[in-house]
């Protein structure tokens, strides 16, 4: 049983990491963006801190929602959404 709670815990620790990881990509890519799609450094920043904004609001209240749920479900699930929407914003 305790081999499996760790490789859960590794797990999840990964997933979390590579999700939140991903979130600060942008940054580095500024630049191009604002080249690639003609807008303004400012707007894609506005849209990163509107962004942020919603994360940061929207967090909270997933998590009180979702307390009576196994996380390793709420987990795949959301995982599910974070590569679906990674699919549909692909080039």
């Amino acid at each position: 049983m305790k081999k499996k709670i760790n490789l859960q815990c590794i797990l999840l620790t990964f997933l979390t990491f590579t999700m939140g990881l991903s979130q600060f990509i942008i940054i580095g890519i500024i630049n191009n963006l604002s080249t690639d799609f003609r807008v303004s450094i400012a707007n894609i920043g506005a849209l990163v801190t509107i962004f942020a904004i919603v994360y940061a609001v929207a967090t909270p209240i997933i998590n009180l929602s979702i307390g009576s749920i196994a996380l390793h479900k709420v987990m795949l699930f959301l995982l599910l959404i974070f590569s679906f929407g990674n699919l549909l914003t692909r080039a």
